[in-house]
């Protein structure tokens, strides 16, 4: 008769199991491609600025997300913003105008702030240092 220990049984169970994980860590590396290069591209179809109607987006959330790290993201930020102000959309209305949400943490809530209290036609004026000391004095 075999004589096996509860310590033996322990180290096969936990074999098992390792050798489980084992085989399915493995197996995920076995992904099949499914990503296959492009034939033809089709510049008139898919999302393309000049396929956009004139009817301001209506269905399209636009979000704006900026990251923390001080000044440098505040000025990301501002270039950001002021390159959505600059980009005109078919209907005449700017990219800035169709933001519907800001999300910002830290040095890019700075922006953020100002431009969520703001036209985005003000967001130069608000955004330049030597206008804002100017409206801090006159206050």
């Amino acid at each position: 008769m075999i004589t096996i220990s509860r310590r033996m049984v322990y180290a096969i169970a936990a074999g098992i199991v390792l050798a489980i994980i084992l085989a399915i860590s493995i197996s995920g590396c076995s992904y099949p491609v499914r990503n296959f290069d492009l034939q033809v591209l089709n510049s008139n179809a898919g999302y393309r600025w000049q396929n956009l109607g004139a009817d301001d987006m209506p269905d399209t959330l636009v979000i704006v997300s900026a990251s923390g790290g001080g000044t440098r993201a505040a000025t990301l930020e501002l270039g950001t913003l002021r390159a959505l102000d600059h980009t005109v959309l078919p209907s005449g209305k700017r990219l800035s105008e169709e933001v519907d949400m800001i999300s910002s943490v830290s040095g890019g809530s700075t922006m953020g702030n100002t431009a969520g209290h703001s036209p985005a036609s003000d967001l130069d004026r608000r955004a330049d240092p030597v206008s804002a000391k100017a409206a801090m004095s006159a206050a």
